[in-house]
């Protein structure tokens, strides 16, 4: 009787405990289930500098793992893009005079070459083509450095987003001429921006002998120093296509003056206005005729990966340097201690 009554009373005892196991598993589950939604929140017992950058400035410490990005899966494409961005930096920061630029009104030869040596206009060309072929995240690391000097980081950016378009909307034909040329250095291109608030327009209109012709003027133009490659979008009927143009293939007739504007800074960069007479052919187009706003929108998108790149590897230099500041610079607390 008293075995009966023992085991009873142990499988009372593991009844209750399964079922309090089973409420503990449910409750598990709802929580891990609303901690997919959820935000997650450092441990308060991390140390200060690994919960925020500016209060581990304020302490005279720095997390240095806030500068790994982007990160890579595999070791092998880490040294590879590394070992490309050690050496572009160093000939970057022995070329690179920025007051030169702002002065002289152009890149030096200096610069020139280095962007020639490390390839920087051909990033994006598909190596068939002539160029290096790097993916987004190799592209990323490289505009980090790019931003060194802003005439530098809008060179490749242009022959970036041209390359883009070119790869995207380009025939067969314009791929191999053009891809090739830009990543042999021959192509400056240079985009041209049609609606504006200052009266710029550019329309395509019926020439001689019934041949296409676009005529622009007052029209915004941002390109490399001495631009010979143009990406300009004209109006017809409502629609806009989207045109290339370049200067060693334009008729005796045809003609591209150009009106720099003055800035506060990227005086090695073509920023102003164009006035445009050129016959065009289909040859001309990029991709087919209408879809011009499709093509602008791309080229709009294409820019913003490169200019948040760039943005990073600026606000990266500056909190290196705040950091080596920081910890070179008594606290107050200190300096106190040591004077009292």
């Amino acid at each position: 009787m008293h075995r009966v009554l023992l085991r009873a009373r142990n499988l009372q005892h593991l009844t209750a405990r399964s079922l309090s196991d089973a409420t503990k598993a449910e409750k598990i589950v709802e929580i891990s289930e609303k901690s997919k939604y959820a935000i997650r929140t450092l441990d308060n017992s991390a140390p200060i500098e690994k919960r925020s950058l500016s209060r581990g400035f304020a302490m005279n410490k720095f997390e240095k793992d806030f500068m790994i990005y982007p990160e890579y899966a595999d070791s092998d494409d880490v040294r590879n893009i590394e070992g490309y961005v050690d050496v572009l930096r160093k000939s970057l920061e022995l070329s690179i005079d920025s007051k030169s630029i702002e002065k002289d009104g152009k890149l030096s030869s200096e610069m020139l070459e280095t962007l020639r040596s490390n390839e920087i206009h051909s990033l994006a060309i598909p190596k068939d083509f002539g160029g290096i072929g790097m993916n987004n995240k190799d592209i990323s690391k490289v505009f980090e450095e790019l931003s060194l000097d802003w005439n530098i980081y809008t060179s490749a950016h242009l022959a970036l987003q041209t390359a883009n378009l070119l790869q995207i909307y380009g025939s067969d034909e314009q791929k191999s001429k053009y891809l090739k040329a830009m990543a042999e250095g021959k192509v400056r291109p240079a985009v041209a921006i049609v609606k504006d608030t200052n009266g710029g327009k550019l329309e395509e209109t019926v020439g001689p002998a019934g041949k296409s012709m676009i005529n622009g003027e007052n029209l915004r133009v941002i390109g490399q120093h001495n631009a010979n490659f143009y990406v300009i979008f004209a109006e017809n009927a409502g629609e806009q296509t989207c045109y290339i143009l370049d200067e060693t293939e334009m008729a005796t007739t045809d003609k591209i003056k150009f009106h720099r504007n003055e800035t506060i800074g990227l005086k090695g960069t073509d920023i102003g206005r164009i006035d445009i007479t050129a016959l065009v052919t289909d040859k001309n187009v990029l991709g087919t005729a209408g879809n011009g706003a499709e093509i602008a929108a791309e080229l709009s998108g294409s820019g913003r990966m490169p200019l948040a790149a760039a943005t990073v590897g600026m606000a990266r230099r500056s909190l290196r340097e705040l950091s080596i500041w920081c910890n070179r610079t008594n606290s107050r607390s200190i300096s106190s201690r040591n004077t009292g």
